[in-house]
């Protein structure tokens, strides 16, 4: 999560209404497509109980980053089977037993359908999708890609919050703290910032021509430095214009930074930051 001195909003004036894409379109001209029915995903050989097949729940937190990506899932998708939980990260909530009864790792984003639970952003975002293939690439080629995207997120993506927004935005008391932590960690976010400026030149989003399970957990990672610390993504031009797109195109990114904006502007405020 980010907590910051500074926000900057986001408009939502003159978005149209969205349609999710299939996997062969892109946003602005895609077709609606049908949420997944209930209990078609559930897991092979799974005993259900009648009383629970049909309860399909995430659980999340608003400023989770792997919690934003799903929840912004299922908004773009119209997913209305799905429940969304908060789960009070700040209280431990994730770590009660009644939670980790159920996900273990106790950490959110977590998935409830029916009996079948799991953890993990990137096997949510894949199981959501798994019957539509919405927002998966067409080709082999392009699939591959994805896979590879999936793998190297926690270790390439993560670390700009694990590894600079946290200790330059949420341990740091004074002002000096968070200008030496800043300049410290900068160097760890750098190159993949780097490498990602250099790829949103040549195309529109993270995979090519089309949105992608990809830009749902790239997005809400480097969205945080808008609002944490404008003036950084101004030697990033690309990314500054890939995330406009977003705020142009996907009204339901519109909707899932601006709720994560303002948890971050109240928890800052309340914390003296």
């Amino acid at each position: 999560m980010g907590s910051c001195s500074s926000s900057q909003k986001v408009a939502e004036t003159g978005t149209k209404t969205q349609q999710p894409p299939t996997a062969a379109t892109t946003q602005k001209d895609a077709p609606a497509v049908e949420a997944p029915k209930a209990n078609t995903a559930a897991a092979e050989g799974t005993v259900t109980n009648p009383a629970t097949v049909d309860k399909k729940v995430l659980y999340y937190h608003v400023v989770s980053q792997p919690s934003r990506s799903c929840a912004w899932l299922v908004d773009y998708m119209n997913l209305n089977d799905v429940e969304l939980k908060p789960v009070d990260i700040f209280k431990g909530e994730q770590k009660q037993p009644e939670y980790t009864e159920k996900f273990p790792a106790g950490q959110v984003p977590a998935f409830e359908d029916g009996e079948f639970a799991f953890g993990e952003s990137t096997a949510i975002l894949q199981y959501l999708t798994e019957d539509t293939h919405a927002l998966w690439p067409t080709d082999k080629k392009g699939r591959t890609l994805l896979q590879q995207y999936f793998g190297r997120h926690p270790t390439a993506i993560r670390p700009i919050t694990l590894k600079y927004l946290l200790p330059v935005f949420i341990a740091p008391k004074s002002a000096e703290e968070k200008a030496a932590a800043a300049e410290k960690e900068l160097s760890v976010i750098e190159p993949v910032l780097k490498e990602y400026e250099a790829i949103l030149g040549k195309q529109p989003y993270v995979l090519g021509d089309s949105l992608s399970l990809a830009d749902f957990l790239f997005a809400p990672e480097i969205d945080q430095l808008v609002w944490c610390k404008a003036d950084l993504l101004e030697s990033y031009p690309n990314i500054s214009k890939y995330l406009a797109r977003l705020r142009e195109e996907v009204p339901s990114y519109v909707k899932n930074f601006e709720d994560a904006n303002k948890f971050a502007e109240d928890f800052s405020e309340a914390r003296g930051f």
